[in-house]
């Protein structure tokens, strides 16, 4: 009981060490055009954040110098979902073994009706 104890205060201390995150993808986007001399020229990157928000999905444009700070923070809110599972995993763990119900139980099995014993 130590050892998950230790292990649920790792997880809420590596918890409260993010202090930001987002949530989302960012997708780097590049506009090309055909010029006068028949080349195809490319520019860009261009970064957009998109997340579902309220049953909407949400778009924003982050400048290409904020994208790896961006990056980083989506990576913080992937990291915060790992832990908050594992932390979830702990709860149930516990309050299985508190319960007494660490195992499934057999369940009977029954016959299906209209189906008669067999005397032997």
């Amino acid at each position: 009981m130590k050892k998950q104890a230790d292990e649920r205060d790792v997880v809420l201390e590596k918890i409260r060490k993010i202090e930001c995150m987002r949530r989302g993808k960012l997708s780097e986007q590049y506009n090309k055009k055909k010029g006068p001399d028949g080349k195809v020229h490319k520019w860009g990157p261009y970064f957009t954040l998109q997340a579902w928000r309220d049953g909407k999905n949400h778009s924003v444009r982050i400048p290409a110098k904020d994208a790896g700070k961006v990056r980083e923070e989506l990576k913080a809110h992937e990291e915060f979902s790992e832990l908050c599972e594992r932390y979830i995993q702990l709860g149930e763990h516990e309050a299985m073994k508190r319960s007494g119900n660490s195992k499934k139980k057999p369940r009977q099995l029954r016959r299906p009706s209209g189906v008669k014993q067999m005397n032997s």
